[in-house]
């Protein structure tokens, strides 16, 4: 089997047009403490929307955006 390299030009392509979201099942506001203290960009800090979706995003060196969700239920008010 042949070894397969990936060429310079396709190392300098940035990506767009989609955001991978990885869903935990607690911890999120932990999580993104640790990537930060690593050095990681965050691009979206941590926040909660009203229908119960926690999350935060990072974005690689290449411009990729990764997004981390956590579920909650919404408090009723």
């Amino acid at each position: 089997m042949d070894d397969v390299t990936t060429s310079q030009e396709q190392c300098e392509q940035r990506v767009s047009g989609l955001i991978p979201a990885f869903a935990l099942a607690s911890g999120l506001q932990e999580q993104e403490m640790r990537m930060r203290e690593a050095g990681v960009r965050v691009t979206m800090p941590w926040r909660q929307e009203p229908w119960g979706e926690r999350l935060f995003q990072v974005t690689d060196p290449n411009g990729l955006i990764i997004r981390f969700v956590e579920w909650a239920v919404p408090e009723r008010g």
